[in-house]
């Protein structure tokens, strides 16, 4: 039988048993929720591993989705035993040289565009042989210019292999990049999302940032 545990609205409940809770800050303040269900005490470790698990999905606390409902599990995961500063060092001090490669490649693509508001990179098959690189070293890259001012939405796009273009999306406050993920057959958070594209890298990119312009009310 399968279990299926989610908080992503758009989850087609195929399990046997369905735990799907669309205002969970993360999948892991869930499985935390069904330890104090069953009447089980977690272990350090598991609540480490449950606090990797809700501070990554929440941006260290940052995104939209760090509510309360998020601190009241952290304090209870540092309670049992999960050590935050430990979890931290774990996630971000522990880049592969490849991924640090492969970061300089994504900004040397950098273009700014709907006046400032969307910021464009990507790393094609090129990038990620000069870098050594593999989908493995892709992680966070997104997040870095998000970080520009004035800047509301970030389009990173990732081919490592032939006819297939990777795209990773991410927004500030309203803007859905969801729904965009969803109009090219993915989906994820109205601040975070994702999807798969069939077809050239350059291609994909005019489509994907003309779909992100309008979320922004902007036009390409």
């Amino acid at each position: 039988p399968i279990l299926n545990i989610d908080h992503h609205p758009a989850n087609p409940a195929y399990g046997v048993v369905n735990f799907l809770d669309e205002e969970s800050p993360a999948v892991g303040e869930m499985v935390w929720l069904m330890y104090g269900e069953a009447g089980l005490v977690p272990t350090t470790e598991a609540a480490t591993n449950l606090f990797v698990a809700l501070s990554t999905d929440t941006g260290d606390f940052r995104y939209s989705n760090a509510t309360s409902r998020a601190f009241r599990a952290a304090a209870e995961m540092v309670d049992v035993g999960a050590r935050p500063a430990q979890v931290a060092n774990w996630v971000h001090n522990h880049r592969s040289l490849a991924s640090v490669r492969l970061l300089g490649e994504a900004l040397g693509s950098l273009k700014i565009r709907c006046n400032g508001k969307l910021a464009v990179i990507s790393a094609d098959r090129g990038a990620f042989e000069r870098a050594g690189a593999g989908p493995e070293d892709t992680e966070e890259i997104v997040n870095i210019p998000r970080s520009i001012a004035g800047v509301e939405a970030v389009a990173y796009f990732k081919q490592w292999e032939d006819g297939v273009v990777r795209v990773s999306l991410r927004s500030r406050g309203d803007v859905n990049v969801r729904a965009v993920a969803e109009t090219f057959g993915g989906g994820g958070h109205v601040n975070a999302a994702g999807c798969a594209i069939q077809g050239e890298l350059s291609q994909v990119e005019q489509e994907v940032a003309v779909a992100v312009a309008a979320a922004l009310g902007e036009y390409l």
